[in-house]
C-alpha cells in the first residue's frame, strides 16, 4: 500500500520475482517455500536451490534496486554462499536473532558475524543427534524456553536451543550456576539470563576490572569463564554488568568462581 487508505487497491505496488539469479543477486531459485523476517528486519527467503535475503525498506515493492542477495560465509573453507544448492523446507528466527534452516540435509543454525558474513554455529544431522531423518520439514522455536521442535518426515523431535526471549526492562540478573567449581584450566558454562534484547555484558573482578566483554542478543548469554586474552579467570567473585543498547537500563549480577 503506497497512499493513505489501506483498503484502497488502486495504490497499492508489488513486485514479483519470477527469474532465477545469478552470482549472488537475485533469488537462488524461483521456487519458494519458506519467507521469515528477522530481529533486524532481514526478510529470509528459502528456496529448492538455497537462501537469500532482503533488507527491509518499506518501499521494497517500488524499489527496482532492492534484490535478493545471498548470504556470505564469513569462513569460505565452508564455500562461497551459505548453504547454496541445498533444499530450504522452513525457516525459524530464535530470540538472539539466529536463522534456522530447515533443509534435506538436516537442521542449520547460523548467525551474522561482526566482521561479515555468517558462522555455523550448528549442524543437527542424524550423525550427531538422535534425529529420524536429515529431512527436515518445518522447523519452530518456542522463545519462552528456547526449545526448537524439528519436524522430520519421520516424525518430531525437540532440540534444546540456548536462546529465549529478552527481558522488556533491565532488572537483577539470574547466574548459574552459582558458586562455579572447576579444575584447573577447564573451561565453564555460566548462563547470565534477565538480558534485554541487544546487550553488552562486563564482566568485573572484584577490584572492578573488566576480565571480560560479550555482546549477545536475546535473553540469555553465556560467559565460557575466561578472561579478554582468553585465559580461564582465577577463583573470585566477579560482578556482571549488563547494559541495554536500546535505553532499557543496567542490570546487574554476580558469580562465584572457585578452581
Amino acid at each position: 500500500d503506497t497512499g493513505a487508505d489501506p483498503a484502497d487497491p488502486s495504490d497499492d505496488a508489488f513486485r514479483f520475482f519470477g527469474q532465477p539469479g545469478a552470482a549472488g543477486r537475485g533469488l537462488p531459485g524461483t521456487v519458494v517455500t519458506s519467507v521469515v523476517e528477522d530481529r533486524e528486519g532481514l526478510i529470509w527467503i528459502g528456496t529448492t536451490t538455497g537462501l537469500a535475503f532482503m533488507i527491509n525498506t518499506g518501499i521494497v515493492a517500488r524499489e527496482e534496486s532492492n534484490i535478493p542477495s545471498w548470504p556470505l560465509w564469513a569462513d569460505r573453507s565452508r564455500g562461497t554462499f551459505v548453504l547454496f544448492g541445498l533444499r530450504v523446507n522452513d525457516l525459524a528466527v530464535d530470540p538472539a536473532n539466529r536463522l534456522w534452516v530447515a533443509t534435506d540435509a538436516g537442521a542449520w543454525l547460523i548467525e551474522a558475524v561482526p566482521e561479515g558474513g555468517y558462522d555455523l554455529v550448528t549442524h543437527l544431522s542424524t550423525d550427531n543427534t538422535p534425529l529420524f531423518s536429515n529431512n527436515i520439514l518445518a522447523v519452530t522455536v518456542d522463545e519462552r524456553t528456547g526449545e526448537v521442535f524439528l519436524a522430520t518426515d519421520r516424525g518430531l523431535l525437540s532440540y534444546q536451543g540456548d536462546a529465549i526471549a529478552p527481558a522488556e526492562r533491565a532488572s537483577e540478573l539470574f547466574v548459574y550456576p552459582n558458586p562455579v567449581q572447576l579444575s584447573g584450566g577447564e573451561t565453564a558454562d555460566i548462563f547470565i539470563e534477565g538480558l534485554v534484547e541487544e546487550t553488552e555484558l562486563r564482566i568485573l573482578s572484584a577490584n572492578g576490572t573488566v576480565v571480560a566483554r560479550i555482546s549477545t542478543r536475546g535473553g540469555r548469554a553465556r560467559w565460557d569463564g575466561r578472561d579478554l586474552t582468553g585465559a580461564p579467570v582465577p577463583s573470585g567473585v566477579y560482578l556482571v554488568v549488563a547494559v541495554g543498547q536500546r535505553g532499557e537500563g543496567t542490570a546487574y549480577g554476580k558469580v562465584a568462581v572457585i578452581r
